[in-house]
């Protein structure tokens, strides 16, 4: 895959999964006075285009099936829950870290 199509697959994966992610927390927000019927129709109106548009694209590009998907979503899920409860100067070193190469990962871990 060119660094370009790979870019754009990264683009359209974290596009998709980030609006999954504000379903579920617009339904864990269910019982607050945070919680708007209107949002979650938009919401779910955005993810429903997003599908239409990147499906085949994400597919064709990335080879990604819905498990990795749901992986990607729970994965953005828990750093959100983590960054939540973070000092913002943390938050922006944590960034500044994985941007340098201090923090990496490596595939199969």
């Amino acid at each position: 895959m060119k660094a370009e199509e790979k870019n754009l697959s990264l683009i359209l994966v974290t596009c998709l999964a980030s609006a999954q992610v504000l379903l579920e927390g617009m339904d864990e927000l269910q019982e607050t006075k945070y919680y708007k019927q209107s949002l979650k129709r938009t919401l779910k109106t955005l993810d429903q285009e997003l599908i239409k548009v990147f499906d085949k694209d994400i597919t064709k590009l990335y080879g990604i099936s819905e498990e990795t998907m749901r992986q990607i979503q729970s994965g953005i899920e828990t750093i959100s829950k983590e960054l939540a409860t973070l000092d913002p100067a943390r938050i922006v070193m944590l960034g500044e870290m994985l941007k340098d190469g201090t923090i990496s990962f490596e595939d199969g871990r």
